[in-house]
């Protein structure tokens, strides 16, 4: 037989039950808008019955329940959903970063646009074009050396706009490297806590939501791999090494050149965007090698008025370079050092427009070579195509890098929002069902104090007013 204090003991372990269900739904409402927080839930179960099997059991009817308890604090999360998220997060890093350099990039070329090297290189052969009809004008051979200093100019700019845009590249992968550095230290350290946590039989729920949150803004910086292990604690590989194992992190130290395909992420959209502006580099220097080079042919083998010969138009650098030595070719090494012939600048006559000497009177023969190089192919090391069309193919090929980078981030932003949305669904936290949680419990809890109370009522018959 049970004792008359045995429903009171049921009735308590219900109130502690129920007690325990409000304060978990009311820590799920005061963290409803707390990034990275994962809805809990009181797990309730019954308690062992009475009595308990035995040899020497009491006899009775049969085992008879003694309550319920909250057996432990839940937490709602999908580990597969997350290792998903974090791959595709990822990619969207990758994309995002390659996107933002490449929009910079076609900020640089400002193209098509009235300050573009497209138009200053169509206004440096129209100039060309006009003194092949006006040889003898000054003012149309000072068009000439003014079109082409802009041109130049813009080439120089160009060059260095571009190579800073790889200097903060650079700057970039070693920011996040740092990032990446901090983020697994504290995934250590909360490795650390929570295997203590766990050790003592508690469940550290909220420690596991910081993690989870570091985490997910490690997996945006480099492609991971997360090995829950028994004890709470987890694995972290990335960048073929382990990142964090136990309460122990690598501290990860590169540059942008060792930078490899498995590392993902941030650092891998850096990386190829680093590469794709150092090969607009290099098109624009072999652009503008070979603008020079077959500008600099014609001109030297032409007459200024006053029968100036073998003149290079373009030179290495802003100092004046007088006639060269018979048969003496002239060469740039790239657009960082491309400067209209200073000797020129000085002296506009000295512009080679006549193809012999003496000069005849209207002789432009030379001047419409050049300007005729707008339709010529020449070579560029390998490939033969007019220096207009060598131009408009790096731009194209800008634009359609661009374009790439760009529609695969709003296929990456798309996805992932999916898979945030299916996550918030799962483990966010609904007020409405927390309302409707904190009612249930509440009445839960009132029924076990009236329970209570109707003991407490049956003990005062029992002990106060029984004339025993």
């Amino acid at each position: 037989m049970t004792s008359a204090f045995f429903g009171i003991n049921i009735a308590l372990r219900g109130l502690q039950a129920q007690q325990k269900g409000l304060e978990v739904s009311s820590h799920n409402v005061a963290n409803a808008n707390t990034p990275g927080f994962t809805r809990q839930r009181a797990v309730l179960e019954a308690t062992t019955p009475f009595p308990v099997p035995a040899l020497n059991r009491p006899l009775g009817p049969g085992q008879l329940g003694t309550g319920v308890e909250a057996a432990m604090i839940d937490r709602i999360r999908d580990a597969f959903l997350d290792a998903q998220i974090r791959y595709e997060q990822s990619s969207l890093g990758r994309w995002e970063e390659k996107s933002q350099a490449l929009a910079q990039v076609e900020t640089v070329f400002m193209e098509p646009g009235e300050t573009g090297l497209a138009t200053l290189l169509n206004q440096f052969w129209d100039s060309w074009q006009e003194l092949s009809k006006y040889p003898e004008s000054a003012p149309v051979r000072t068009t000439v050396v003014e079109t082409a200093n802009a041109l130049a100019e813009a080439l120089r700019h160009t060059y260095q706009q571009l190579q800073d845009i790889q200097d903060n590249l650079e700057t970039s992968l070693s920011i996040q490297v740092d990032q990446v550095n901090t983020l697994t230290s504290q995934i250590a350290a909360l490795n650390r806590q929570i295997q203590a946590i766990k050790l003592a039989g508690d469940q550290p729920n909220d420690l596991l939501d910081q993690r989870d949150k570091l985490l997910d803004e490690l997996s945006q910086v480099l492609n991971i791999q997360v090995e829950l292990h028994e004890d709470g604690s987890v694995t972290v590989t990335g960048a073929g090494v382990t990142l964090v194992d136990g309460d122990q992190a690598t501290e990860l130290s590169l540059d942008i050149l060792n930078v490899t395909e498995e590392y993902g992420g941030n650092m891998l959209g850096l990386h190829e965007a680093w590469d794709l502006v150092g090969e607009y580099k290099d098109d624009l220097d072999a652009w503008a090698k070979t603008l020079a080079r077959e500008v600099n042919g014609i001109h030297q083998d032409g007459y200024g008025l006053r029968e100036d010969h073998n003149v290079p138009f373009f030179v290495a650098s802003d100092q004046a370079v007088g006639p060269l030595a018979a048969s003496t070719p002239y060469e740039i090494s790239g657009a960082a050092n491309i400067y209209v012939n200073q000797y020129l600048v000085e002296d506009v006559t000295r512009v080679a427009a006549a193809a012999s000497t003496p000069v005849a009177p209207g002789d432009g023969t030379k001047a419409l070579e050049i300007a005729q190089l707008r339709q010529q192919s020449v070579d560029f090391g390998g490939s033969s195509q007019t220096i207009d069309d060598f131009y408009r193919n790096l731009v194209a090929r800008l634009g359609i890098n661009a374009h790439e980078a760009s529609r695969m981030v709003e296929n990456q932003t798309v996805l992932v929002d999916q898979l945030r949305q299916r996550r918030d669904s799962l483990s966010g936290v609904s007020l409405d069902e927390e309302m409707a949680g904190l009612i249930q419990f509440q009445r839960a809890y009132e029924a076990a104090a009236r329970v209570i109370t109707t003991m407490d009522s049956l003990l005062d018959t029992i002990i106060n007013r029984m004339a025993v």
